[in-house]
């Protein structure tokens, strides 16, 4: 049979071999809590800045689109008003209505020197047709006069007169081949109704794509859709249709700028689109790679950072494990400098020895522990005792970052006491130090040996060992709760064990914020002075304790202080609030439970959310704050029924007081007059229910319920009215074209008549004939 390890001959290397392995395995758990934080927090700024420096480049890439859509819209503007002062013009206005005109040549130059001028004026444009079916012929740059039927390219023109709408851009194929676009408009204008020809402008596509291409600055391709959802200038080299096809339906009905990825040939794409205030969609197919290799960028730089504090930790573990265990190497060393057969002789030299042994581990000890008296206590501790002992100190940020636990996660904290070891028989009175020493020990060991929470564990002599628990925040109350007691109860049998000593725990609550580990840690005391009579330690966990406490608790809420506190806020009294505050403060403590004061106060922020939204105000002006959180979430934070007074005054009590005074500044009426009074001053511009709201701080649907009660109109109606008149004035006082009134109102042409319509019930044209005398 293979001999024990310490009968074999070697005896002299197994020390070494049980130091190495030791030492490594120490090293390995160092690096371990090194590696792991240095890991997770590089990951998470790498995610972060990727993300930042992902969205600053398609924000740029963005605004590089929206100035070419700016630079495109005003050209196409430009045709279209060039078009419409063309078809205004009596040398083609009337041109139907005058007999033989086909054989009046000089008009027919007269014409042609117009279209010679629009081609010195746009060098974009190629051709300008005028198709006059009526008197069967056709003028244009390119072939002067002709007869339809001679003209090449008469199938577009007939297409275009049987499937176009009065006036609207499309594709056209030059004689050469050459995709292009025109923009078509039926004539005459004043009858659309008894269409008479076209007048087409013909524009080079080939040149509108080489000036995407030059003002892009970037490698992606652009697409342009008119505002009938057909695409007349794309810049893409090589796209498969189906590609193309099949996100032109989501470009189209997007009604904000945007994007989204998708695969174009096969590629990873970015497709930018942005809509113009003219309705054509302006799309960039922009490659993925461009992105993404600035990204791989990022990464390579974060990943070299994090190697580098990697090599710099893990050297720093090494050095400072050697030197923290040199004593444990000089015993060893010691032990095999003796001569080993020395051993065999009488037992003094046995003692010599084991002597010689001790005295170098008691010389070594004794430095270490005059080095620990010098350290202790240590910052952690030092942060741990100030934030469970007094909740007005808010700790430094070299002890904030000297903390293994993070501020903001949910934390329990429970209290392992022993405070009668002399009653155990094998412990004296004095031995209490000792074993809340020992018990701390098992406590840190069982807190590294965890692996779905971190704690931390201090001894506090007072009130024993401190144990605080800190888990992941998307955790339930519950599970923590259960896990909390688990990790309580082993304590207890793991003490039990090894010491043969019974002792009692205390479990607090949950808490979403490690400084309000305090209050779990007065519950955990709690929890302990409810049982300190008990013959038979445990684990005693706060909930059960007060669980009479809490059922009883909703019978005690103090509803006539909330409503004269919520009355006298009504009224504007600041004083009678903070009186009535204080009552229901002092009524809900009361009670004799956290958890029921803290209800409580949530309870009394909805009532005066309900009575400030009943008053017509909108719920986020009250319910918003700074820095990112909403009333209900800072409320949350809160556990110290003075910091909960405070911070009622300071913040929803005083907006709550604010708003109340500037409403009752003015009536429902006096809001609704300045309204008007602004639409009628204003009436050229655009007016929206929302910025009235914004401008009066009040709800968009009180202000919509009592503009419709004062005027008998809702509010869009009003603004339509007060324009109409406007509108029936420049018709009648100017002679204007219509088509510049709707631009000078900030209106379409199409969408003035609409509303001029649906309000007279005749079109601007008719009422400018029938009233114009």
């Amino acid at each position: 049979m293979r001999k024990r390890g310490w009968e074999d001959a070697s005896i002299h290397r197994k020390p070494k071999r049980v130091f190495s392995r030791f030492f490594y395995r120490l090293m390995l758990a160092g690096c371990l809590c090194m590696c792991i934080p240095a890991i997770v927090i590089g990951a998470a700024y790498y995610r972060g800045a990727t993300q930042e420096r992902r969205e600053s480049m398609m924000a740029m890439y963005a605004a590089n689109l929206r100035l070419i859509q700016s630079n495109m819209d005003g050209r196409f503007n430009g045709v279209e008003v060039a078009s419409l002062r063309l078809a205004y013009d009596p040398l083609i206005d009337d041109s139907f209505d005058t007999p033989g005109y086909a054989e009046h040549y000089w008009e027919h130059m007269k014409v042609l020197d117009q279209f010679t001028q629009q081609s010195y004026l746009n060098p974009l444009l190629y051709d300008v047709i005028f198709y006059n079916a009526r008197h069967a012929m056709l003028l244009s740059i390119n072939d002067a006069y002709t007869l339809p039927v001679r003209y090449k390219q008469i199938d577009a023109i007939y297409a275009a007169e049987s499937s176009l709408s009065n006036a609207q851009w499309t594709r056209w194929t030059l004689p050469s081949g050459v995709d292009s676009i025109a923009f078509v408009r039926r004539l005459p204008v004043l009858k659309a109704n008894s269409a008479a020809g076209l007048l087409i402008y013909v524009m080079r596509g080939d040149v509108f794509s080489d000036e995407l291409r030059q003002s892009d600055g970037v490698l992606s391709s652009l697409l342009v859709y008119s505002p009938q959802g057909e695409l007349l200038i794309g810049s893409m080299d090589k796209a498969e249709a189906l590609d193309l096809e099949a996100i032109t339906p989501r470009l189209l009905q997007a009604d904000e700028d945007g994007g989204f990825r998708t695969q174009i040939a096969g590629q990873a794409t970015w497709a930018l689109h942005s809509r113009s205030e003219h309705g054509f969609v302006f799309v960039s197919l922009l490659p993925a790679e461009s992105i993404d290799g600035s990204i791989r960028q990022v990464s390579q730089m974060i990943a070299s950072l994090v190697a580098v504090a990697l090599l710099l930790g893990v050297l720093m573990i090494y050095l400072s494990s050697r030197y923290e265990y040199g004593p444990i190497h000089n015993l060893v060393r010691l032990g095999l400098q003796k001569d080993t057969s020395e051993l065999a002789s009488p037992a003094s030299d046995e003692f010599a020895y084991i002597q010689s042994c001790w005295e170098a581990l008691d010389k070594k000890a004794g430095a270490l522990a005059r080095r620990i008296e010098r350290m202790e206590p240590t910052v952690k501790d030092v942060f741990f005792a100030r934030l469970l002992k007094d909740d007005t100190v808010h700790p430094a940020a070299n002890e904030a970052d000297a903390s293994p636990l993070r501020m903001d996660g949910n934390a329990v904290v429970m209290v392992i006491s022993a405070k009668r070891p002399s009653e155990q028989s094998h412990f004296t009175k004095n031995d209490r130090t000792l074993v809340m020493f020992a018990a701390h020990n098992i406590a840190v060991e069982l807190t590294q040996h965890a692996s779905h929470f971190i704690g931390y564990a201090l001894n506090m002599e007072e009130q024993g060992v401190v144990v605080i628990l800190q888990f992941q925040t998307e955790r339930g109350d519950d599970y923590i709760l259960r896990n909390a007691e688990e990790f309580a109860q082993l304590a207890y049998e793991r003490i039990a064990q090894y010491l043969a000593v019974q002792v009692s725990i205390g479990v607090g609550r949950v808490y979403a914020h490690l400084r309000d580990a305090r209050v779990s840690y007065l519950e955990a005391l709690e929890a302990l002075a409810a049982h300190a009579l008990d013959e038979t330690p445990g684990v005693f966990c706060i909930e059960r304790v007060s669980a009479r406490v809490r059922e009883n608790a909703g019978m005690l809420y103090p509803l006539q202080q909330e409503r004269r506190m919520i009355e006298a806020l009504e009224h504007s009294d600041t004083t009678g609030a903070a009186q009535a505050l204080d009552e229901f403060q002092q009524a809900a403590k009361n009670a004799r439970s956290l958890d029921f004061l803290i209800e409580a106060n949530h309870m009394l922020l909805a009532s005066m959310a309900q009575s400030f939204v009943g008053m017509g105000c909108r719920l986020s002006d009250f319910l918003e704050a700074g820095g990112g959180n909403g009333m209900f979430a800072q409320l949350h934070k809160l556990r110290a029924p003075s910091e909960i007074r405070e911070w009622f005054l300071s913040s929803p009590i005083a907006r709550y007081e604010a708003f109340v005074s500037a409403r009752n500044g003015s009536s429902p009426k006096q809001a609704v007059n300045r309204i008007c009074l602004h639409i009628r001053e204003n009436i050229r511009m655009d007016h929206s229910l929302t910025n009235y709201a914004d401008m009066l701080r009040m709800n968009p649907t009180y202000i919509s319920t009592i503009f419709r009660g004062e005027t008998g109109m809702t509010f869009i109606e009003y603004v339509h009215s007060c324009k109409v008149e406007e509108i029936k004035g420049l018709l009648l006082n100017t002679e204007r074209r219509i088509a510049d009134i709707a631009m000078e109102m900030g209106l379409s042409e199409r969408s003035m008549s609409r509303i001029f319509l649906k309000v007279t019930g005749m079109t601007p044209g008719q009422y400018r004939r029938e009233h114009g005398g």
